[in-house]
């Protein structure tokens, strides 16, 4: 406005008036972008009152838990550490660990197969994607442990002729632990694929040329540019999948793999305290829930480049703040202090 007055010359005095007027009713008008909309009292009153009656719903349901005769706490804590139940739990881990190390071996290789110009490959990676991702898990485990019924010897030779160089039992190779192993990993591993691909999708092709133009090979610059920048990104999702792992090996007690599950069913079933062994394997569950986030946040933390690098800097600032002038001149110069 000032701007245009002093181009256009002096404006008449019922004009700049005017002017002056509707700039304070602009400025009046404005609200500082950070200032939030007041909101009314009664829904202030009203979300106080459902936080309050949510908070009181909850710790009553957990004062009954606690005082309930029936639930019997006192065998909860007995069974807790009992040696039947700890075998399940280290069952459980085997379980969840190894599935989910074959999951990303086999999600790794279906990836690769899916992104190939090989139209045979990928389609059957495809094909493996779809087939595993739609079929439940549960199923999945049952047809593996009964694989025997239609196919009753695993043979070794040459296809389609009667030459057999070993053959042996199905019932021999696919016991529970080996069927719920399978299952679980072939069906993880479809979903790993699709993490592992979006994550290697997730790269710019700027750092291929750039990794390719500095000497590189394409292995080399796959698996020292491209696969660390792609981890970060499949980090968080893959975390996830693991723990979706350590609840989905509760499936393997149908066929009586020995896990946590399958080990409190095995007691409740002679004693009848169902709900108190539940309680037990929820407890583990859970303990080994959390203990699998944590180990993803510290991992995540580990990997994220803007947290290492402000921790870098703040250590160096604080370590010159605290160094004396001298040493930190000698320690500058390549000295020792």
């Amino acid at each position: 406005m000032l701007f245009d007055r002093r181009l256009r010359g002096p404006a008449p005095a019922a004009a700049v008036a005017v002017a002056d007027a509707d700039d304070s009713i602009a400025m009046s008008t404005q609200r500082p972008a950070s200032a939030a909309p007041a909101q009314p009292r009664s829904r202030r009153i009203l979300g106080w009152a459902g936080s309050v009656l949510l908070l009181v719903s909850v710790l009553y349901l957990l004062f009954s838990m606690a005082t309930s005769p029936s639930l019997h706490w006192d065998r909860i804590g007995f069974y807790l550490f009992s040696q039947s139940i700890l075998s399940g739990v280290g069952m459980t881990i085997v379980l969840a660990i190894v599935s989910q190390v074959l999951s990303t071996i086999v999600g790794f290789v279906a990836a690769s197969m899916r992104s190939s110009r090989n139209v045979i490959l990928s389609t059957l990676a495809a094909a493996y994607i779809a087939a595993f991702r739609a079929t439940p898990l549960l199923v999945q485990i049952l047809l593996w442990y009964n694989l025997a019924l239609f196919i009753p010897n695993l043979q070794l030779g040459i296809p389609f002729t009667d030459v057999v160089f070993v053959s042996v039992p199905t019932n021999d190779v696919l016991g529970p632990f080996a069927a719920a192993l399978i299952g679980l990993s072939l069906a993880e591993g479809a979903y790993m694929a699709e993490i592992i691909r979006s994550g290697l999708l997730s790269v710019p092709r700027g750092q291929w040329d750039a990794s390719l133009s500095l000497g590189m090979t394409r292995t080399q610059a796959f698996w020292r540019i491209i696969v660390p920048e792609a981890v970060r990104v499949m980090l968080p999702t893959a975390g996830n999948q693991f723990i979706n792992v350590i609840k989905a090996t509760a499936l393997v007690s149908v066929v009586g793999g020995g896990d946590l599950l399958t080990r409190a069913q095995s007691i409740y079933s002679t004693n009848y305290l169902v709900v108190p062994l539940l309680i037990v394997a929820t407890i583990w569950y859970v303990t080994l829930t959390v203990a699998a986030t944590l180990l993803q946040v510290f991992i995540e933390r580990r990997l994220d480049v803007n947290r290492a690098s402000s921790y870098r800097s703040w250590s160096a600032e604080l370590f010159r703040r605290r160094t004396p002038v001298i040493a930190r001149r000698a320690t500058d110069a390549g000295g020792s202090i």
